[in-house]
C-alpha cells in the first residue's frame, strides 16, 4: 500500500470514527428517507428544526454528537434533519402539525407516525424518547388509540400524560389529566411528577389542573419552593388572559377575572395578574393608547419585575409593529432605550434601531444597528435582517 493510499485510508477511518460518535444523519428527499427506512426495516427519526432556533443548535452541537445517543439512533433509526422553513419543510410541518422547535418525530418502517417529542434535553432524556418511540406501550399514538378505546386506569393515564407532555400537546391532555387527577388520592397528588404534569399540561384557569395547583399551593411550595410554584400559577393565568383576549367580546376575559379573584392564591398575585391581564387584553384589541398607559401602571407598581430588558424590548417592538403615530413611537423609543440601558443584547439593539429609523433618526439608528450586528455576529446569530435595515438607513442618509 503506497503512502497516499495509507493517508486516504486513515482519513476515511478518522471520518468513520467521528460519525460513530453521534447520530449519522441521512441525506436526500423525504421520499428517499422513507424508502431507505422501509428497505432497512428501521424506524425514522426526524429532527424538525429551524435555522434561527437556539435550542435546535444546542441539541445539534451537544446531544446529537453524543456517543451514547449515536449508538441507539444509528442502530434503530434512519435519521433525518429537516428544515421546516425550506423546500418540503413547510408542507411537512403543516401535515404533521409541528408546533414548536425542535420537534422530534418518529415514524414506523412503514411510514406511520408513532411518537412525538421535542425541546432541548440532556442525552439521557433524549435516549428515553427513542426508547419510547420503539415501544408500543409508550408510543404516543398507540396510547392515544388505547385512550380513545376506553382505557382509563391510573397507570395508563400517567404514561399517556407523560407522552402528551413530551409532545407539547396540552389541549389534547385536558380530558386525560382531569381523569388522572380525579383518580388520585389527596396524598398521591403532592409529588414532583404530578406537579410537573400540572405545570406543563394545564392550559387555563378553567382547568382542573389549575384548581389542584392552587388548592395545594402551600404543599407544592414546600416541595418546589415559592418562586417555582408562583411562576407556574402566573404562567397559567397569563395564558388564560391571552386565550380570553382572542375572543370578540369580553365575556371570557370577565370569567377569567372572576376565577383569578376567587382562587386560593396570594392577594398580591391576584392584583398583579389582573393588571397584567388588562395589558394582554388591550394588546389584542390594538388600543395602543390604553396599552401604553396599562404598561406604565404595571412597571410603576412592580418596577423590579417589569423593568427587565426582555419585557421592555417586547413592549417596544409591539408598539413599533402596530402604529405609525409619532408620539407612540417615541414611547416605544423610550422603552427600547431603557431595555438597552438595562442590558445590551443583539435583539434589543436591533429593536431600538428599527424604532429610531421609523422616527427618522437615521444617524442614531445607524449607530445602534451597527452595534447590534457586531454583537450578533460575535454570538453567531442571524443578522441578515439587521444588515438589510443598515442598507435602508445608508440609502436614506445619501
Amino acid at each position: 500500500m503506497n503512502k497516499s493510499m495509507v493517508t486516504l485510508f486513515g482519513m476515511l477511518l478518522s471520518l468513520q470514527c467521528i460519525m460513530a460518535q453521534g447520530i449519522e444523519f441521512s441525506e436526500g428527499s423525504w421520499t428517499d428517507i422513507q424508502k431507505k427506512a422501509k428497505s432497512e426495516n428501521k424506524y425514522v427519526f426526524v429532527d424538525a428544526y429551524a435555522v434561527w432556533c437556539g435550542p435546535c443548535k444546542w441539541m445539534a452541537k451537544n446531544i446529537f454528537t453524543d456517543k451514547s445517543v449515536g449508538e441507539i439512533f444509528n442502530k434503530s433509526f434512519v435519521s433525518y434533519k429537516f428544515d421546516m422553513e425550506k423546500g418540503e419543510g413547510p408542507d411537512f410541518a403543516k401535515k404533521y402539525n409541528v408546533r414548536f422547535y425542535p420537534t422530534y418525530l418518529f415514524f414506523s418502517p412503514d411510514g406511520e407516525l408513532v411518537h412525538i417529542s421535542g425541546g432541548a434535553k440532556e442525552a439521557k432524556a433524549f435516549i428515553k424518547d427513542a426508547e419510547n418511540a420503539l415501544n408500543p406501550e409508550k408510543q404516543l399514538f398507540s396510547l392515544k388509540k388505547q385512550f380513545e378505546n376506553g382505557k382509563k386506569d391510573a397507570t395508563f393515564l400517567a404514561n399517556y400524560l407523560e407522552a402528551l407532555e413530551g409532545a407539547g400537546m396540552t389541549k389534547e391532555a385536558i380530558e386525560p389529566l382531569n381523569l388522572y387527577l380525579s383518580s388520585q388520592k389527596e396524598t398521591e397528588l403532592i409529588n414532583e411528577k404530578t406537579f410537573n404534569l400540572l405545570c406543563n399540561l394545564t392550559n387555563t384557569v378553567k382547568d382542573k389542573g389549575f384548581q389542584t395547583l392552587t388548592k395545594y399551593i402551600a404543599e407544592y411550595s414546600k416541595l418546589k419552593g415559592d418562586k417555582v410554584v408562583n411562576e407556574a400559577i402566573e404562567n397559567i393565568i397569563l395564558n388564560s388572559y391571552d386565550e380570553a383576549s382572542k375572543k370578540p367580546d369580553a365575556t371570557l376575559k370577565k370569567e377569567t377575572d372572576k376565577i383569578v379573584s376567587e382562587a386560593s392564591i396570594p392577594k398580591e398575585m391576584k392584583e398583579e395578574m389582573a393588571l397584567y391581564g388588562e395589558v394582554i387584553y388591550v394588546q389584542h384589541t390594538g388600543d395602543i393608547n390604553t396599552y401604553c398607559s396599562q404598561v406604565d401602571k404595571l412597571i410603576e407598581k412592580y418596577p423590579a419585575k417589569y423593568s427587565n430588558y426582555n419585557f421592555l424590548n417586547n413592549v417596544a417592538w409591539y408598539i413599533y409593529e402596530n402604529t405609525e403615530d409619532k408620539p407612540k413611537l417615541k414611547k416605544a423609543e423610550e422603552y427600547a432605550k431603557r431595555s438597552v440601558n438595562a442590558q445590551k443584547e443583539f435583539f434589543n439593539l436591533d429593536t431600538y434601531a428599527h424604532i429610531l429609523f421609523k422616527l427618522g433618526k437615521n444617524k442614531e439608528a445607524k449607530t445602534a444597528i451597527e452595534e447590534a450586528i457586531q454583537l450578533g455576529e460575535a454570538k453567531k446569530q442571524d443578522v441578515s435582517e439587521s444588515k438589510s435595515l443598515l442598507e435602508q438607513i445608508n440609502k436614506q442618509m445619501k
